[in-house]
């Protein structure tokens, strides 16, 4: 991210080079995941999904496609503001 990307009152948009490693940053992290949770945990995946099966797929594809596309809320408006109000003074 560079300091010409930032231009007063429009949106952020990434370019394509941080969608890309974004997208693939997160396909590691879930691989590292899937491999190695139940051998460092001493479990299965059953007992790992059981909790989250009340979370519907749908809603894991929205947050992934928000988190890539950086639509998400790991934006900030302004330096020292979260995303949520603008103007509770936390970092988002």
């Amino acid at each position: 991210m560079t300091g010409d990307d930032s231009v007063a009152g429009g949106l952020w948009h990434p370019s394509r080079r941080q969608v890309v490693q974004g997208a693939l940053s997160v396909t590691l992290a879930v691989v590292l995941v899937l491999w190695w949770l139940p051998r460092i945990a001493g479990t299965t995946w059953r007992a790992v999904f059981l909790p989250l099966s009340p979370v519907a797929s749908g809603s894991v594809l929205m947050l992934f496609g928000s988190c890539v596309s950086g639509s998400g809320a790991t934006r900030s408006r302004s330096p020292g503001h979260c995303r949520a109000c603008g103007n509770c003074g936390r970092s988002s």
